[in-house]
């Protein structure tokens, strides 16, 4: 089983969102957009590490709105 976390958080500490902006880091960005291209990221990850196992996804409080939308990423690219 394998864990997959946001970057800023957990064993990704050192790793800044910036990376994920669509636009690069000097551009600025609306909120939205960040949110919107880390959820496309995780999408991307679990597709290319877990998409022919089982997997579960857990966020807690402010998680839970990127798993949701996460889900709904890996849900569109099934159809």
């Amino acid at each position: 089983m394998g864990l997959l976390e946001l970057p800023g958080h957990g064993m990704r500490e050192d790793e800044g969102l910036e990376k994920l902006l669509p636009n690069g880091p000097a551009t600025p960005t609306s909120a939205m957009e960040c949110h919107r291209a880390v959820c496309e990221a995780m999408a991307d990850e679990i597709l290319a590490t877990a998409a022919a196992l089982p997997y579960a996804l857990f966020g807690f409080s402010a998680g839970s709105i990127y798993v949701y939308e996460v889900l709904l990423q890996l849900q569109q690219r099934a159809t």
